[in-house]
């Protein structure tokens, strides 16, 4: 899938929840793998919340849940 394919699909889903009964779960998840990647490698931080995530979810969980009770 090309970035511009999948930026477009990420904002339609994001704008309209409904759009997953067109674009159906599985070129969603597509396309949101295929932004994941593409903000891995423009943005060192996201990286390494990706990959954090990719190893352990649960701790990502707990740390998010953390950091949102801070605020």
């Amino acid at each position: 899938m090309k970035l511009r394919q999948a930026k477009k699909i990420m904002k339609n889903f994001r704008t309209y929840s409904e759009m997953i009964w067109v674009y159906g779960s599985g070129r969603v998840e597509i396309a949101c793998n295929r932004m994941c990647r593409y903000h891995s490698k423009t943005n060192e931080k996201f990286k390494k919340i990706y990959q954090l995530v990719n190893e352990n979810p649960i701790a990502f969980a707990q740390a998010i849940r953390l950091i949102s009770k801070n605020k």
